[in-house]
């Protein structure tokens, strides 16, 4: 496909993302989890529910930073405008983290009840009330960002190094990486300090329905069973109110880690 048909379709595509509402997962998805040292990995970016949803192509205008961790450090994710897959990197032994967070996207709500519906969807019940008290004010602006990791392991070594904070503005850091049905522990953090009273949503991609809620203590952190092996996305929403003399009224915050339980 040539460079000019590739701009074009992306910022079709981007035309498009941008009104999309809020209320929607973005994850990473590589083709493994468990890649060959040394072998390219494909990674696809995408967006919707349910484990189900529309591919994202690489349009860097929308993205603030793409990068993943490696034994050689930290790099950025090789990529081409317009590209599905959305990059790619080659793992080495061991751990590796993939990190992406999005520049800011707005989205309003028409009415006061469709907003209190969607935060409690998304357990933000506690911003109800001051919500109300703005409710005269008619359609509700909210600008929203996206903050996703995914772990990959490449066997070669049972001394893997734990996963990392990444810097983003929010993330999940698991504790450690789970080899099979168990205990699955992170921290969420929100500017690098852990997140407290954070509803955390886990699901399996072969069973995206049967959801397991919990929320996050006051070191941030969330422990669960995970009851099955496969592909888990752990998920968590933010919000804040905006200072009055932003153009918008509350800014949320979309964090997202994929990672596989075998």
């Amino acid at each position: 496909m040539r460079q000019s048909t590739r701009n074009f379709l992306a910022l079709l595509w981007l035309a498009l993302f941008s009104t999309q509402s809020a209320a929607h997962d973005f994850w990473i998805e590589p083709e493994h989890f468990r890649p060959k040292a040394g072998v390219s990995v494909p990674i696809r970016l995408f967006v919707g529910q349910d484990f189900t949803g529309e591919p994202v192509p690489y349009i860097p205008e929308t993205i603030e930073r793409y990068m993943v961790a490696t034994a050689r450090g930290i790099e950025p994710v090789q990529a081409t405008t317009g590209d599905d897959p959305a990059g790619s990197f080659v793992p080495t032994v061991g751990l590796s983290v993939i990190a992406y967070e999005s520049q800011e996207y707005d989205v309003k709500f028409d009415s006061y009840d469709e907003f209190e519906r969607y935060l409690k969807k998304e357990g933000l019940e506690r911003h109800i009330e001051l919500a109300a008290k703005h409710r005269e004010r008619g359609n509700i602006k909210e600008i929203y960002t996206r903050h996703a990791k995914a772990l990959l392991v490449t066997p070669g070594t049972s001394d893997i190094a734990p996963d990392r904070a990444m810097g983003l503005a929010m993330e999940f850091v698991a504790d450690a990486i789970p080899y099979g049905p168990g205990e699955f522990s992170a921290r969420l953090l929100f500017h690098g300090e852990p997140l407290e009273d954070s509803l955390v949503i886990l699901f399996r991609k072969d069973k995206p329905l049967e959801k397991i809620k919990v929320r996050t203590d006051k070191q941030g952190r969330v422990v669960v069973r995970l009851p099955a092996k496969g592909i888990w996305l752990a998920t968590s929403v933010h919000m804040v109110r905006a200072p009055f003399y932003a153009r918008h009224d509350w800014r949320s915050f979309w964090a997202s880690l994929t990672f596989e339980v075998y």
